[in-house]
């Protein structure tokens, strides 16, 4: 589950072992090269906004018992159902396009249109309860980016999404109503709220027969 620094509130990124097997003080990691994208301020701030946003992600799910999510408290069990859900929901094939506009991703570092992920099954054990699983990425980039992402989603009140609209479309439509009536209610009012004009996509009737084919790049998350 490890996504980035806390101290030095940047991502982790992957080592051969040949390198490892030349460490031997933490200062010896500051001889390794490091490639630095080349990016604005704003994109420097996006940026810290997802590491910032993962590593509160992290702390949630590793120590449910010392942090609460900002609808309330919620039993670890279900904390880890939601989350579960949720994860899922980002890494539905049809959210490729809207995940990687978020993020501002260009196609090579996210998947393409409708590919899948590679998945595999996070297992965490904070020592208090049992032992909660959660699908993720399996490339560890991807799995920062989504996790950041999500981490920021969950952060901000309902009111404050307006340019993470696309995300949290994606997020009402795709968690059913007896799904969230499993959910404490905060949870749910909190993670998808639904306006009294809701239609489940079912019950939306058709405008057109044509495809309106790949999203149009959506505005960035405010920082």
């Amino acid at each position: 589950m490890a996504l980035a620094c806390s101290k030095h509130r940047r991502w982790l990124h992957p080592a051969a072992i040949r390198r490892l097997a030349a460490v031997e003080y933490t200062d010896d990691f500051a001889r390794f090269p490091r490639k630095s994208p080349l990016w604005s301020t704003w994109e420097l701030q996006r940026e810290s906004a997802l590491i910032d946003s993962a590593l509160w992600l992290e702390a949630l799910v590793v120590s449910p018992h010392e942090h609460q999510p900002p609808w309330g408290k919620t039993e670890p069990q279900q904390l880890a159902k939601i989350l579960h859900r949720l994860v899922e929901v980002l890494m539905a094939p049809g959210a490729a396009d809207m995940v990687r506009h978020q993020l501002g991703r260009s196609p090579r570092d996210m998947p393409e249109r409708r590919q899948r992920w590679a998945v595999q099954t996070v297992r965490i054990d904070d020592g208090a309860s049992a032992v909660l699983t959660l699908p993720a990425p399996h490339h560890l980039r991807h799995r920062q980016f989504v996790f950041g992402l999500l981490g920021h989603y969950l952060r901000q009140p309902p009111t404050n999404r307006g340019a993470l609209a696309p995300l949290a479309k994606s997020i009402i439509q795709a968690i059913p109503e007896w799904q969230l009536a499993r959910w404490p209610d905060a949870a749910a009012r909190w993670i998808a709220p639904r306006s009294p004009s809701y239609a489940p996509p079912r019950a939306r009737r058709r405008t057109s027969g044509r495809s309106t084919g790949p999203l149009a790049p959506a505005p960035l998350f405010g920082i």
